[in-house]
């Protein structure tokens, strides 16, 4: 299993509805723990498209908040939105500024059938927004704020669609 990268068409795809979780899931969900975690930058989310899989779920591990969401669904917890400096591991070596809700409500089923709803902030909510959007065929450099910004790191050039993009962007 490898991590999927710009310009790969299942990142720009809407992944399907999660009908019912096989244990082939599990095991995928478990790969995608470890293949963020080894991965030379660490990550803290992992959507399934990122490795090639059209289902609705991701993995998050960021602090105490180790879980999976199955078809996940935020909305915002009033207008308030922040700005930060996100990545993303389909786009390696580049970091920008992107503006999210500050404060979400997320639902979804965990690995046990469970529905659960939770009030997020701070970087769990920004991490679940930007995981989510992965679901959509959405990436994190849609929405960067500031092209002047964008941070680049010496990994990006070992990616010709990374080094693609940054070349639309007169980087």
């Amino acid at each position: 299993m490898d991590i999927r990268v710009i310009p790969d068409k299942m990142l720009r795809a809407k992944a399907q509805k999660v009908k019912s979780f096989t244990e082939e899931d599990r095991r995928i969900v478990e790969d995608m723990f470890r293949l963020m975690k080894e991965n030379e930058v660490e990550g803290v989310g992992l959507a399934a498209p990122q490795v090639g899989i059209s289902k609705r779920f991701v993995v998050i591990d960021l602090d105490e908040f180790h879980e999976v969401l199955i078809n996940p669904r935020w909305e915002p917890l009033g207008k308030e939105k922040e700005e930060d400096i996100e990545g993303c591991l389909s786009v390696p070596g580049v970091y920008g500024p992107v503006e999210r809700f500050k404060k979400i409500k997320v639902s979804f089923t965990n690995l046990y059938g469970e529905k659960i709803t939770l009030k997020l902030d701070g970087m769990l909510s920004r991490v679940v927004q930007h995981e989510v959007d992965h679901l959509d065929g959405v990436l994190f450099i849609d929405k960067i704020t500031d092209w002047d910004r964008i941070e680049v790191m010496p990994l990006a050039l070992h990616y010709p669609g990374v080094v693609e993009l940054l070349k639309e962007h007169d980087r």
